[in-house]
């Protein structure tokens, strides 16, 4: 047995050695980088605050550089790539999709600008942030994937916090330091104070030319107009001429709903018309001929608008439209001779395409922006004449038209999925 003790302590020795190397010896053999994006970025936002701060600009602008082949295109990024480029005095209005890419991807992918349809988006994404409003998607991510760092939310948000500190104070720095064009002077007011720049200054026509200013008017124009969906719920009277007089005036109560641009307006709508009968009909049924007082009609059709003018509290319409119209003349119930029998229901209708024409007055009453949902509320004043041509063959004579006078609340609504909302 003793012979064999010093084989039984160096096998144990050996044993508890094993066990005792750690993850920096194994890191040390992990010399194939895979460069997973989640890394990259995280390295380099605690590295890049170091590497500026002392200087290093050949060292920082190429961990921008590395940092653009590993990553796809992000607000984060963006906002780091656009100093450094004015740094560099190499900014131009234009970012090339591809420079988001690796070398052996490139050649697959098709060039494609991303500061013209992304810029105002990540100006304000860059704003919620440095107020820090940070997207809980990143940590998700973090936490999902089993990442150790950041080990809690608390980090996570102090990261993020330190990173848009830096770009503001490096956006600060840069000013001053020669003539910038408008558009750069604007980019580093806005990165060094993003709440003390109004977007409404793009306006300017030192502007004129820039990507800057014709997305802010797109904006502006996309914002100011109304348009989107269309609905709305319309109440008022139905007022009959000539001959359709004998079956009185009745109210209406519609629906319709539809989409508009700033000029159009264009709606399905439908709407039903109660209330009693106030003088009795002849009606032919069959071989027989029925006295009738029962009412009920509705009625199917497109509705159109066109816009006269509008400001921006109210504005005014020529309205027309077609559709289907149906009267119901006729609905009695007879009863049966036979004792076991079920009595018989007799109805009749009668139908016809219609055609109407008026003006409506709207009075914008409510316009908000919730949820990135902009909606622009109305009560509206209208008037249209009905061209109609009811039959009731044999029967009391049908022939006329109507007058509709009425009442509508209605809602715009659009959201900014072509624009940013710029707050």
């Amino acid at each position: 047995m003793k012979k064999y003790l010093p084989v039984i302590i160096v096998f144990l020795s050996y044993g508890t050695l094993f066990a005792q190397v750690n993850d920096t010896a194994i890191q040390q053999l992990m010399q194939q980088r895979m460069y997973d994006c989640y890394e990259v970025e995280y390295n380099s936002i605690l590295v890049a605050p170091r590497l500026y701060n002392a200087g290093r600009v050949d060292t920082f602008d190429a961990l921008v550089t590395f940092w653009k082949k590993h990553c796809p295109p992000s607000e984060r990024l963006f906002s780091i790539d656009v100093l450094n480029n004015i740094r560099k005095n190499t900014f131009r209005e234009s970012v090339n999709g591809s420079e988001f890419l690796s070398h052996r991807a490139r050649p697959t992918v098709s060039d494609s600008d991303l500061y013209r349809p992304k810029i105002l988006y990540y100006l304000e994404e860059y704003k919620a942030a440095c107020r820090g409003a940070f997207s809980d998607n990143q940590y998700s991510i973090w936490l999902n994937q089993n990442y150790p760092l950041p080990r809690d939310y608390s980090e996570y948000y102090a990261f993020y916090k330190s990173y848009y500190a830096f770009l503001r104070q490096m956006a600060r720095s840069l000013q001053g330091r020669r003539l910038y064009t408008p558009a750069e002077d604007f980019l580093l007011r806005f990165y060094a104070a993003p709440d003390s720049v109004r977007y409404s200054e793009l306006d300017s026509a030192i502007y004129t030319g820039t990507v800057l200013n014709d997305k802010y008017k797109a904006y502006q124009k996309y914002h100011n107009q109304a348009h989107g969906i269309s609905s709305a719920i319309q109440v008022g009277m139905w007022v009959p001429n000539g001959n359709l007089t004998v079956i009185g005036n009745h109210p209406f109560l519609a629906y319709s709903i539809g989409g508009r641009t700033e000029g159009m307006i264009i709606d399905l709508i439908t709407g039903l018309r109660f209330g009693g009968m106030p003088n009795s009909l002849l009606v032919v049924k069959g071989d027989s001929l029925f006295t009738s007082d029962s009412y009920c009609s509705w009625y199917i059709g497109v509705d159109f608008a066109a816009k006269i003018f509008r400001t921006r509290k109210s504005e005014l319409n020529v309205l027309w439209g077609v559709g289907y119209d149906e009267l119901q003349t006729l609905s009695v119930t007879l009863e049966s001779s036979s004792p076991t029998g079920q009595n018989e229901t007799l109805t009749q209708s009668s139908k016809s395409a219609y055609a109407n024409a008026g003006l409506a007055y709207r009075f914008y009453i409510r316009d908000v922006v919730k949820k990135n949902m902009h909606k622009r509320a109305y009560v509206a004043l209208q008037a249209k004449y009905h061209y109609v041509n009811f039959r009731n063959p044999g029967g009391t004579d049908l022939a006329g038209n109507a007058v509709t006078v009425g009442l509508s609340y209605g809602i715009f609504s659009h959201s900014y999925t072509k624009h940013p909302y710029l707050k």
